[in-house]
């Protein structure tokens, strides 16, 4: 391997390491505004509650009508429904962030093992000590159709018979099949 070859894997990887950090800071926000929207949307679902009991307590004291009372608990529970709704939206949206920022952190995380050991490959070439142990230009060794004739030379191991049960002594006996004949 050259210095150009490992100074480049190691700026390409750098690169991607410094665009997964700016994604992540982006979506580290985005689970910022997602749990405030959820927060925000909790006060609203208890405000709405406390408006239901109280027209619920108006009906008691009769100061409404059972009709208009279940015109507007239908209504709130309406609302209700709609605000938990979007709660259960944005809670769901902050969960799928942070598995992305989660997986960012791994990105990030393998990007700083490549550009380390880019890092000491480039160190170890500088220094003069060598990385393979073959000279330059020869052939790296035997590839993989080579190593498969190899595997294929060798004779398969022998497979007993499957009728075959082991007697006392251990040794086998072939067993009978009986096959049915077909009538007719």
């Amino acid at each position: 391997m050259t210095i150009e070859k490992a100074e480049l894997k190691r700026l390409t990887v750098q690169n991607v390491a410094k665009r997964v950090e700016a994604l992540k800071n982006k979506s580290t926000g985005e689970v910022d505004r997602c749990a405030g929207a959820s927060q925000a949307l909790k006060e609203a679902t208890r405000g709405v509650e406390s408006v239901k009991a109280k027209w619920k307590r108006d009906l008691q004291d009769e100061k409404i009508s059972p009709a208009m009372h279940s015109a507007v608990v239908e209504a709130t529970e309406e609302c209700l429904g709609s605000l938990r709704n979007l709660m259960l939206k944005y809670e769901t949206a902050k969960q799928q962030i942070i598995g992305e920022v989660r997986m960012a952190d791994r990105a990030i995380d393998v990007c700083q093992r490549i550009f380390d050991e880019e890092e000491a490959k480039i160190k170890a070439i500088e220094s003069g000590e060598e990385l393979d142990a073959r000279p330059v230009g020869q052939h790296p060794g035997s590839g993989i159709a080579s190593q498969r004739k190899a595997e294929e030379s060798i004779p398969p191991k022998p497979v007993p018979p499957k009728n075959t049960i082991k007697a006392e002594g251990g040794k086998t006996a072939k067993s009978k099949v009986v096959k049915k004949k077909k009538n007719g």
